[in-house]
């Protein structure tokens, strides 16, 4: 009898840990995509046919702090634009010295730095907190992603 109840122990710890891992696989496909990242680390929600060409960043630490670079191709920005403020017209100072800053330090590919130029548009922001820092360019169907956590 006391085989019996550890068996069945055993069969309830492992359907347990079956469980747990199931909920985690689950829980974890909306981060699958480097813009369902984007969507929980700023609430910004890129439009479904958005597809990242181009992707950089720091390694993985204990805090999720460093610099991240993204490029994705898509139609356009409808959806982004009413988000956290908007997407104005033009690139400030500011924001082409961050994005420019984060890719320099993850080493990106001329080929995938923004042109920018008059016909961009763009949204520059800061956490709360104003730790941490994202900027959205948009220009020639592409959109480029520069985030810096500290």
């Amino acid at each position: 009898m006391g085989k019996m109840k550890s068996m069945r122990r055993g069969d309830f710890v492992r359907a347990a840990l079956l469980l747990i891992t199931a909920a985690v696989a689950l829980s974890s496909c909306a981060l699958d995509s480097d813009a369902g990242v984007i969507n929980v680390n700023w609430g910004i929600g890129l439009p479904s046919g958005a597809r990242c060409v181009y992707s950089l960043e720091e390694e993985d630490n204990w805090f999720g702090e460093g610099d991240r670079y993204h490029v994705f191709e898509l139609d356009s920005v409808d959806g982004i634009a009413e988000q956290d403020g908007g997407l104005s017209a033009g690139v400030s100072a500011e924001a082409e010295e961050f994005v420019s800053d984060v890719a320099s330090s993850l080493g990106v590919e001329d080929e995938f730095l923004p042109p920018f130029g008059d016909d961009c548009l763009c949204l520059f922001t800061r956490s709360p907190e104003g730790d941490d820092t994202l900027a959205l360019i948009y220009t020639s169907a592409r959109l480029y992603v520069a985030e810096r956590f500290t």
